[in-house]
């Protein structure tokens, strides 16, 4: 129903976990693929939590701000994000990830095979926490097809840019042990335009499940 990835809503999770429970990673680890995996395999697994409260960041679609991601991750943990992961996503091994970096790597590689080399451009210092949405960046709607989970966030000292902390769906072996740095303040592959956070609750004392 939620048609996974290149068309999957973050929201729908969060309603079919309103409508039904979730159970320990202990009964039910993740294993990264869904191939040869049925739902009858985990019918012994016992209630755990739910949701009570699906919500996206902000008033709606388009309204989450790196404002408002920092404060609803300070006040009640990490938020599900979504992003256009570029081609080479799957090569992450560290860093911050931009787009004007993916740019630069695709020309490197081009003046590689022809033999031809480049200078670095200066890197963009740190600025202000920003409070854009995708209106005040002239966007109505973006084609998102990754979907992680956002933790936290950073600034390096070296070059004082700004990043987000991101959780992958990959596993611990690929990335930082499965997580990766992108951009954060410029909606960079659209990371800031469509956050969703979730209330969860504990099955028992009152809570149905």
């Amino acid at each position: 129903m939620n048609e996974g990835c290149d068309g999957g809503w973050p929201f729908f999770h969060g309603f079919f976990a309103e409508n039904g429970h979730l159970v320990t990673e202990e009964c039910a680890p993740y294993i990264g693929k869904t191939k040869g995996d049925k739902c009858s395999n985990y019918e012994k697994c016992e209630p755990h939590s739910k949701i009570d409260k699906t919500y996206f960041v902000g008033k709606g679609y388009g309204d989450s701000t790196e404002k408002n991601m920092m404060k609803e991750i300070m006040r009640n943990g990490l938020v599900n994000g979504e992003l256009n992961a570029p081609h080479i996503f799957h090569m992450y091994n560290s860093g911050v990830l931009t787009e004007t970096g993916i740019k630069k790597l695709n020309k490197a590689v081009l003046a590689q095979v022809s033999r031809k080399t480049e200078g670095e451009a200066e890197p963009k210092k740190a600025q202000d926490v920003g409070d854009k949405d995708l209106a005040d960046y002239g966007i109505e709607w973006q084609n998102l097809n990754h979907s992680v989970v956002i933790v936290g966030w950073g600034e390096d000292p070296v070059n004082q840019m700004k990043y987000w902390i991101v959780r992958n769906s990959y596993g611990a072996n690929w990335g930082d042990h499965g997580e990766f740095m992108v951009q954060r303040g410029t909606d960079n592959f659209g990371i800031e335009g469509e956050t969703t956070a979730y209330d969860p609750v504990l099955c028992g004392d009152g809570v149905q499940c």
